[in-house]
């Protein structure tokens, strides 16, 4: 993931005045911001950049924000992901929730506060499954292997 000292969070929505609301919110925040708008320019920026968190509108053109997500998922599974959403497609929103591991659902318009904090929270989510990943492949190497007679 990116550097403690600059984590990095991409925002992903086909409406640049959205994106550039999150600008303004996100500006004074010690964060690298990173825009797209599409899902394909967000894939194409998680290729050559480590992202920490990942913030994608549900609704866009060529490729949804649940098909997003899941691609973020399937390849970059340590980036926290983020949903915002203008509709009230609860059966989707519910499905793309499940299917892409979402961190959080966000409705638009969105109270700045809260979403602020729920990036803080989300990047210490991101920083805390860091620091937890050495500890687990140190607990699996410790575990004794089955002896021969119970394969």
């Amino acid at each position: 993931m990116a550097t403690a000292e600059k984590k990095a969070i991409l925002f992903v929505d086909d409406e640049p005045s959205v994106l550039s609301c999150l600008r303004r919110l996100m500006r004074k925040e010690n964060r690298n911001l990173l825009f797209a708008q599409s899902g394909m320019e967000g894939l194409g920026i998680l290729k050559n950049q480590e992202v920490d968190v990942v913030v994608s509108d549900m609704r866009m053109p060529q490729m949804d924000g649940a098909t997003f997500l899941k691609q973020v998922l399937e390849f970059y599974p340590g980036t926290i992901r983020i949903m915002l959403t203008g509709y009230a497609d609860r059966a989707s929103v519910t499905q793309a929730f499940a299917a892409a591991d979402i961190y959080e659902v966000v409705s638009k318009p969105w109270d700045d506060d809260k979403l602020k904090q729920l990036l803080r929270d989300a990047l210490e989510h991101s920083n805390d499954h860091e620091h937890a990943r050495p500890d687990l492949h140190k607990i699996i190497n410790e575990i004794d292997p089955l002896p021969p007679d119970y394969l």
